[in-house]
């Protein structure tokens, strides 16, 4: 069906998760769909996804499910089909592109109790949903509050970029690190596990994966980390350019490779509150003015790096801020609990709904 009116919503595959970038379009041709229609994306990295109660023209990558019996409520077909989603991914085809097939998804077995329990089920399931997106809201919220609480107490550093007498470079010891592939014949050597790129994330380490390397043995003390020295990546996505953790001590003996950097700050600095500074927009802005550029990419290297300016706020004022900080470290801590539970609580409804498990008496 095709409806001929103009300022259609446009539905894209992110409309299948929120509403946060509500597009529209003159063009009247195409797949329309109705709110009593589901939506699923069909081909692509996100192929499975689901969505309904939406209205416009859809993407070439979505494909429309109409309902057409009478007696299947279309928030409980969506939400069955949710339920589904690795099923429906694992039964995908094509080697490097993922295809939902249409005969895997044809051949799923709906249950189809009475459309009084059908609503009842779409409308537990919703409620839990909403509880677990308020947490991970929350979770948002939180992690922007931390900046502009640094905002509020220090100022934007944009607005008052002459204040900034010192640079990196003359408060930190700024080193890169082992560079990979070195001729090792004739050294003694040591192998020891190493900080790669893919470890430092913009706020935090990601410690998944931790692969070894084996040095000079000589440069195992010019290049092993020490709890409070701050990683930092050279390059990457432009939003993610400069990001920059707090290492813990959290491997013995750990080294880091040459595209990190580490960062000593001497005394006057405590590294909890440099790692919140290159959050800030002044910093993000900095690099990207300094850095090389590609299509996609940028990056900085260490001269750069050593000349960021930075603030000369005294240790007292860096202490308060960082007790803020424990503060909503400790609602994070309590709001990623409620988050797991309400998660775990989702997809057992999720699974239990579909199996004639759920006692809507109990969860109503």
């Amino acid at each position: 069906m095709v409806k001929s009116v103009t300022n259609n919503r446009y539905i894209q595959i992110d409309d299948l998760r929120n509403d946060n970038l509500i597009k529209y379009t003159d063009d009247d041709k195409g797949t329309f769909v109705e709110p009593s229609d589901v939506i699923i994306a069909w081909d692509g990295a996100n192929a499975g996804t689901i969505g309904y109660g939406l209205e416009g023209l859809i993407g070439s990558t979505l494909a429309r499910l109409k309902v057409i019996i009478p007696h299947i409520d279309t928030n409980y077909l969506g939400r069955f089909l949710q339920s589904k989603f690795k099923e429906i991914r694992n039964n995908c085809t094509g080697a490097t592109i993922p295809h939902v097939s249409k005969v895997h998804l044809n051949s799923l077995l709906v249950p189809v109790p009475p459309l009084p329990i059908q609503k009842q089920i779409a409308a537990v399931l919703e409620k839990a949903d909403n509880l677990r997106q308020q947490s991970q809201q929350m979770e948002q919220e939180l992690n922007s509050l931390a900046q502009s609480v640094f905002l509020d107490m220090f100022g934007d550093y944009r607005k008052d970029a002459m204040s900034l007498k010192s640079s990196l470079g003359e408060v930190a010891d700024v080193r890169s690190g082992v560079t990979k592939g070195q001729k090792l014949e004739g050294h003694k050597l040591t192998t020891v596990p190493y900080m790669r790129v893919a470890n430092v994330q913009d706020g935090y380490l990601d410690l998944s994966e931790i692969k070894d390397i084996t040095v000079k043995a000589k440069d195992f003390e010019k290049y092993q980390l020490k709890a409070g020295d701050v990683l930092m990546t050279e390059g990457g996505d432009f939003d993610k350019l400069g990001r920059g953790a707090i290492w813990s001590g959290q491997i013995a003996n750990c080294i880091h490779q040459n595209h990190v950097f580490r960062v000593r700050l001497c005394d006057r600095y405590i590294s909890e509150f440099f790692a919140y500074y290159l959050q800030t927009p002044f910093v993000k802005q900095y690099f990207l003015k300094c850095a090389k550029k590609t299509t996609n990419l940028a990056s900085i290297n260490i001269t750069q790096l050593k000349g960021l300016p930075i603030p000369d706020e005294s240790i007292g004022k860096q202490q308060s801020f960082l007790r803020i900080i424990d503060e909503l470290k400790a609602l994070k801590e309590a709001n990623f609990e409620q988050q797991e539970q309400a998660n775990a609580h989702f997809n057992s409804l999720m699974q239990r709904a579909f199996k004639g498990e759920l006692d809507l008496k109990d969860v109503a």
